[in-house]
């Protein structure tokens, strides 16, 4: 039997307006009547006649609210005539994952469920964003469009039978108003918790201070730390520290170390204006252009869709390259490996000599 949908009543509700990475609340806020749902009507009326028979990606962090928010978004999609979702197990998308599945499976776009760093948890934060069809942050005039939109919501659509079970691998079918619509669950990682990131954190010296002290006894020659998410830190052998903005200045001097790199060349390079200079140097070295851009990874995917830049990196931990359109610390962990591999020495060595090269910059953020 097939389902309908119906249009629930609702009014704007203050606050509403996404930033560089979405709307981000304590999910008290989130979990308030008709909050989500306002929010997720507003994204959907931003993509416009696009949402119509198409496909979108969600998933999130794991983080407390997710699984509802999950439930509430196929629902709403259901209602508005999307084609189909896919939805990582048990909701479980990185975001980087998630640009990469929009980018090949070549989605409309899709709707990422995380407040990044912010700690989570029923007393924690929350967050809803948008991606678009290149894989990266919605631009300023979808975020526009969506906060215009809650400022004048008077109702929402919801199709309240359409009911998947998130935790198993496979597609769900239904009809919604005599129009077919599609749940598929894809496998993500065969490893799960029951109680995922109820704290998120930054991968810095504070927060990774069991892995500081690890290194630091001297055993191991290469640490790595990742926010769960997208972030990372570098550490080497005794604890040597390497800070983000040195980290992607050393994998620009080295993209020839670099597989991907190898074989698509480095058409520019970016870094965010917080960040130190260290990328400049090297881009002025090997005479490749170099952009500064404001905070949010957005600004970034602009320049790779337009061809101009290939790696990029911002001081709070973020690195990338244009296989996709958000930072991706795995990627970046993987390129410094190809890069002492191929050198054969340690982090210090490296970095010593990258020094010696370009010059070493010290620059501190003040708020």
């Amino acid at each position: 039997m097939g389902l309908r949908s119906e249009s629930i009543a609702t009014k704007p509700i203050d606050g509403q307006k996404p930033g560089t990475s979405g709307l981000r609340k304590k999910t008290t806020i989130f979990q308030q009547p008709h909050y989500t749902e306002n929010f997720v009507q507003s994204t959907f009326a931003a993509i416009g006649d696009d949402l119509v028979g198409s496909t979108l990606v969600v998933g999130g962090d794991g983080r407390f609210f997710m699984k509802d928010a999950v439930a509430i978004i196929v629902k709403m999609a259901a209602a508005n005539q999307v084609r189909k979702l896919i939805i990582g197990q048990n909701g479980l998308f990185s975001t980087p994952a998630l640009s990469c599945v929009i980018k090949k499976r070549q989605a409309t776009g899709g709707i990422i469920l995380t407040a990044s760093h912010n700690p989570g948890g029923a007393d924690g934060d929350f967050g809803i964003k948008y991606n678009t069809a290149n894989g990266g942050p919605a631009p300023e005039k979808i975020t526009n469009k969506i906060y215009e939109h809650t400022k004048a919501i008077s109702e929402y659509r919801m199709c309240q039978g359409a009911e998947v079970d998130i935790s198993d691998i496979g597609t769900t079918d239904f009809t919604v108003d005599g129009q077919p619509f599609s749940v598929e669950k894809t496998l993500v990682s065969t490893a799960t918790r029951k109680t995922i990131l109820e704290v998120i954190i930054r991968p810095n010296l504070t927060y990774a201070a069991d892995l500081v002290d690890l290194l630091k006894k001297g055993i191991h020659g290469f640490g790595a730390a990742f926010d769960g998410e997208d972030r990372n830190m570098v550490l080497g052998q005794n604890g040597f520290f390497v800070s983000p903005s040195d980290s992607v200045a050393v994998i620009a001097a080295n993209a020839d170390c670099i597989p991907y790199f190898k074989s698509t060349g480095v058409k520019g390079l970016a870094r965010s204006m917080p960040t130190g200079a260290s990328l400049d140097r090297v881009a002025a070295k090997k005479n490749i252009d170099c952009y500064e851009v404001p905070t949010g990874w957005k600004f970034f995917g602009n320049l790779m869709d337009a061809g101009k830049v290939s790696l990029c990196g911002e001081e709070s931990y973020g690195t990338g390259s244009d296989h996709i359109r958000e930072k991706d610390g795995c990627w970046a962990v993987l390129a410094w490996l190809s890069i002492l591999a191929s050198r054969k020495q340690s982090v210090e060595e490296v970095l010593m000599d990258h020094w010696a090269t370009y010059g070493r910059n010290f620059f501190t953020r003040s708020v």
